[in-house]
């Protein structure tokens, strides 16, 4: 089974990115996206980059 995780972080990118090392080093593929859930265009773009970082598009 392969995990995979996508987060999402407004403003704090260091400790995001931290994270997102913290669970890679655990075997699961992971990553820290900049996103601001209260726009439309940007949730969209979101969507678009995490499907395809992960292969799922």
């Amino acid at each position: 089974m392969v995990l995979t995780i996508a987060f999402t972080y407004n403003s704090s990118a260091a400790p995001a990115e931290a994270l997102a090392l913290e669970i890679s080093a655990m075997g699961v593929k992971a990553k820290a996206y900049k996103s601001n859930a209260a726009s439309f265009d940007h949730s969209h773009e979101l969507v678009k980059a995490v499907l395809e970082d992960f292969g799922w598009d």
